[in-house]
């Protein structure tokens, strides 16, 4: 009862967290994809140049989504690190060493991602768009360019870490999988 409720655990959180991650970059993907081209202006920021305003508007409907994804995915991984500790702690999987070093690698890395990123990148980022926002409804568009660019030049980073991490994580499912097969199969039969 225990393996199952812990084995239920982990890959509730692993397919949570990996379903947070992509929801995350595929709705990015589609609001900066559309919106700048539609050239929203928004009255607020009439100092910026419009397709700049579309791009801003694309940022500012995206941010709540990124905010909430990274929430469940920081909650996922706390739970599913928990399932981790719970799952040696029962032994469970050392039928598989292999699958299940590759399966622990690949978490300890996505864990490791994600919360480089949030404790080390989001701040500055976020300072950053608030500093770029703030200077555009002012008016100041030097001081918006000029923070627009330093976002813009640590903003691959954070994809990337990103991307690294939705990585792990399907190595991390797939692993899992190998995981839950029966000891002694090994082929589908």
């Amino acid at each position: 009862m225990k393996q199952a409720l812990v084995s239920t655990m982990v890959w509730l959180c692993l397919c949570l967290w990996l379903a947070a991650s992509i929801s995350a970059g595929v709705s990015a993907m589609g609001v900066f994809a559309v919106l700048p081209d539609l050239k929203p202006m928004l009255a607020e920021y009439s100092a910026l140049p419009v397709d700049a305003q579309g791009r801003l508007a694309a940022g500012l409907i995206t941010e709540p989504i990124f905010t909430a994804t990274d929430l469940v995915q920081a909650v996922c991984s706390l739970l599913l690190m928990l399932g981790v500790i719970l799952h040696r702690m029962l032994r469970m999987g050392c039928h598989r060493p292999a699958a299940y070093a590759v399966w622990l690698l690949s978490i300890s890395v996505a864990c490791a991602l994600l919360w480089g990123r949030i404790l080390l990148m989001m701040p500055k980022m976020n300072r950053l768009l608030q500093g770029y926002r703030d200077a555009a409804i002012d008016g100041d568009l030097d001081a918006a360019l000029l923070a627009r660019k330093a976002f813009d030049a640590i903003h691959p980073a954070a994809a990337s870490m990103m991307e690294g991490c939705v990585a792990c994580l399907i190595i991390g499912v797939i692993a899992g999988a190998v995981l839950a097969t029966p000891k002694g199969r090994t082929s589908l039969q």
